[in-house]
């Protein structure tokens, strides 16, 4: 797990964020009764929802759970696992939530849900070299497809299993790009917030680069899922109320504005 000094991770973030954000390896959650979050995230970072970047936090996720935990007098912790490693955590009750869609989870119904805070679609993107129009099993049949490894894709799943579509599993999203972008296979599924950040930063590859299907393979809500080892539920009643008033607001919209 990546860690970095707690020291200068509080110096830097104090004259940027007034909830206290650092990056914590250490003992087990005490739960909601502590005033803490410990979030969980992939260890290559999940843009645009989460990026690291110069011994920095930022992202979407990061500044909307920021403006939000503040408001109800919580603090933030961030950890970063192998993606399979951060799941782990979270079923035995070693860190508290993660930022997932519930279509991307297996087995959704063992955790606690917050309302969705994002509303991301999942795409198929593929090489304009070699482009795939529609997102049918039909039209990617014995093709191979990156996928994140841990991730659940429920309108491919059977055919995954099948073996009509050939799933390539990678650790992140920027590998499933790559891959796509060098040939290595034939498209990728992904979800497009992250898809279009990655065009836009990557020094490797643009957005001219990819073809991405039409329509969208499913539009999702994006969550907090939380443990069961922990009563959560109290914290979720609060947190929804005030995501949706930063909906209402505008303050979501102005961070989205930010990342696009």
């Amino acid at each position: 797990m990546k860690h970095y000094p707690l020291a200068s991770m509080r110096a830097i973030l104090a004259v940027i964020v007034a909830v206290i954000f650092v990056l914590y390896s250490g003992p087990a959650p005490a739960g909601p009764a502590d005033g803490r979050l410990v979030l969980s995230y992939n260890e290559d970072g999940y843009p645009p929802y989460l990026i690291e970047e110069d011994d920095r936090i930022t992202g979407i996720t990061v500044e909307i759970l920021q403006q939000a935990l503040k408001r109800i007098d919580f603090e933030l912790t961030i950890t970063l696992h192998p993606e399979k490693r951060g799941q782990e955590l979270l079923e035995r009750g070693e860190v508290d939530a993660r930022g997932k869609a519930r279509e991307w989870v297996q087995h959704p119904e063992q955790y606690d849900w917050t309302e969705p805070f994002l509303e991301p679609s999942t795409i198929i993107v593929s090489s304009t070299r070699t482009p795939i129009r529609t997102p049918s099993i039909q039209a990617m049949q014995d093709m191979s497809i990156a996928a994140i490894l841990g991730f659940s894709y429920p309108p491919l799943e059977q055919a995954f299993l099948q073996g009509l579509i050939q799933r390539v599993d990678v650790h992140n999203a920027q590998k499933q790009l790559f891959l796509t972008h060098m040939g290595r296979v034939d498209g990728a599924v992904i979800d497009d917030f992250t898809a279009q950040w990655l065009m836009a930063h990557s020094k490797e590859y643009t957005a001219k680069d990819f073809y991405i299907a039409s329509p969208a393979v499913e539009t999702v809500g994006y969550r907090l899922m939380f443990t069961r080892q922990q009563d959560w539920k109290p914290f979720i009643k609060l947190f929804d109320a005030e995501i949706k008033r930063m909906q209402q607001d505008g303050s979501i919209q102005m961070i989205l504005d930010k990342y696009n």
